[in-house]
């Protein structure tokens, strides 16, 4: 009896896919955004994403307790990666404020498809509007570090380097978010806006 209990129980493991808790969540995170992308966020649901991986809704919840949840984690995740990306350009020692500003890329410019199309796409605007401020946030310590160093560097002269920050990459995202605009269009804006800034924050000469 024991030995066909065993054998029972060791075939019904075999039959199933086990993967590492990290490469699993990954995969239920992907598959999520690719969902997003083609449904909204709204048009999505747990049970969709669950038939596409051909898992349990219970399994999909045992890594996010919602679907909200999900799209934090995936926000966070893509936010944290553009920030990465962006900080050799803005963390750039060797040259003026000024030029790191003009160096910086735009959108999409190191990558393409997966988490780039689930954010950017059209039914994906919800999601471009939190990954936006999730990016502000992460971005405006760092920018604020910069402007520090420009005022040592005597770039730009400022009294409060905290609230220049925060109106530099904050004042944003009434731009980021005109999606009548297309992306690399909002991005020179923004640009143009950031160089008028420090132009006009450069001491007299």
């Amino acid at each position: 009896m024991l030995y066909f209990l065993h054998h029972w129980m060791g075939g019904a493991f075999m039959g199933r896919t086990v993967k590492q808790p990290e490469v699993r969540r990954q995969e239920i995170l992907k598959a999520a955004l690719d969902l997003f992308c083609e449904k909204g966020y709204e048009g999505a649901s747990i049970a969709d994403l669950a038939r596409r991986l051909g898992i349990s809704q219970g399994l999909c919840y045992r890594y996010f307790p919602s679907k909200r949840a999900l799209l934090d984690c995936a926000v966070d995740q893509y936010a944290q990666q553009q920030v990465r990306m962006l900080s050799p350009v803005l963390c750039d020692a060797a040259k003026s404020l000024r030029q790191r500003m003009l160096d910086m890329p735009a959108p999409g410019h190191y990558e393409t498809g997966g988490f780039y199309d689930a954010f950017h796409s059209e039914s994906g605007r919800r999601m471009h509007q939190i990954l936006s401020v999730r990016v502000c946030e992460l971005l405006t310590p760092l920018v604020q570090k910069q402007l520090e160093h420009a005022i040592k560097a005597g770039e730009i002269v400022s009294n409060d380097p905290e609230s220049d920050a925060s109106f530099l990459i904050w004042g944003q995202l009434g731009l980021l978010t005109r999606f009548d605009l297309p992306g690399r269009e909002r991005f020179r804006r923004v640009q143009r806006w950031v160089i008028a800034w420090l132009d006009a924050a450069a001491p007299a000469r």
